[in-house]
This record gives C-alpha cells, structure tokens and sequence, in this order.
C-alpha cells in the first residue's frame, strides 16, 4: 500500500481578512471523504488518536482504567485489546483514501478458531473466544471486497466540489451556497473577503 502519511491536497480558503475568520472552504472529493472517515471512527480510536485528550467528558479516563487494569482483570486479553483498538466495519473503506488518518491500526485480518470445531464465526480480533469455548487465532486475510461496494473510492462521487463551513457543514459548492455562508455570518463588505490556498496533510488535520 502507498504511504499516505506525506500525501496533502489543496484547500481554498475565503477568510475574513477584518474579523481573522475562515468563512467557508471549497474542497474536492479526497478532503471530504477524509472529513467523513471521522464519522466512522469507534470512540476508543479517537481516544487513541487524541491521545487520551479528546475532551468528551470522562471517555479518557475510561479509556485510561482500561489501559491499566491488570490483564486477569478480563475474560481474555482480547477484550481489552477490542476496547483499547476497536475496528471499524468501514475501515477497509477508508484505507483507499488520500490520507489514512488512523495508520497506526493493524492490517484488516479475520481470525478463525484455532481448533478443529465446525464454527464459522470469524473474528477481527486476535485472540476473541470462540463458541466451543476455544480462541480465534488461526488469520484469514481479508480481501478488499469484503468492503462496501467500490471500496478504494470512498464516500463522495468524484468531480464534484463542495463547500465546507466553518462548523463542519457540508454541502455541494455552488454561487448560493457561498453568498449564503458570507450573508450568514454577517460579512457586508466584500473587500474584508480574501481567498487562500492551504496545503492539508495527515499532520495538520
């Protein structure tokens, strides 16, 4: 797999050059399917990806109890590790995209039952207890077809842009979605508007 953790495409920016606010951006298909690959996330990963510092009430400190019980603590290490590293039924999805946000998360493998039992239950974690009482450890790699439909494209059609507002509200680009973001915001003079071009990568998202 191509390494995406240099990968940055292009924002345009229409910043309030008086009030030192961005406006709305405009942005193509590989911003936004990134920006939907959020949606997808289990709260354990954000935790993880925030660095125990996500902010949601208490969910870090959750997650920390989890990190320092005592292994005995548990049914068997996979249930702390599926609470510490939950995976995403999306997550095959999201690793076509231009950026792959959570690169730190192992490479998509089932585990089947490491005994002889007739179970055809598999299982995304290694170690996962099975109904015959054994352990799933036995890896079935996954295809990129066991994916949704058009796995390595994402979320959004292609050639299509879209105007992203400063609280995260997503919508097709076009004059009157624009003119209706600046008459929101209060913007009367036109010379306080000034376009930008950032470049976006793994780090600054």
């Amino acid at each position: 797999m191509a390494d995406t953790s240099a990968a940055k495409f292009p924002l345009k920016l229409l910043v309030d050059k008086e009030r030192n606010r961005v406006i709305f951006a405009e942005a193509d298909k590989d911003f936004i399917d990134v920006l939907f690959t959020f949606l997808t996330f289990p709260m354990g990963s954000i935790i993880r990806l925030l660095g125990n510092k996500s902010g949601i009430g208490s969910m870090d400190r959750l997650y920390q109890s989890v990190a320092n019980l005592d292994e005995r603590c548990f049914n068997t290490p996979a249930c702390r590790s599926m609470l510490l590293h939950p995976r995403s039924a999306a997550e095959i999805c999201c690793k076509g995209l231009a950026i792959d946000v959570d690169s730190d998360s192992e490479p998509w493998i089932y585990y089947r039952c490491r005994s002889s039992c007739k179970s055809l239950s598999l299982s995304p974690v290694f170690g996962a207890r099975c109904s015959c009482g054994g352990t799933a450890e036995t890896p079935v790699l996954a295809s990129p077809s066991l994916g949704a439909e058009g796995s390595k494209k994402g979320f959004v059609v292609d050639g299509v842009n879209f105007i992203v507002s400063d609280d995260l509200l997503v919508q097709p680009a076009s004059i009157g979605t624009s003119l209706g973001l600046i008459n929101e915001l209060g913007v009367e003079d036109g010379n306080v508007l000034e376009k930008k071009v950032v470049h976006l990568g793994r780090e600054e998202g």
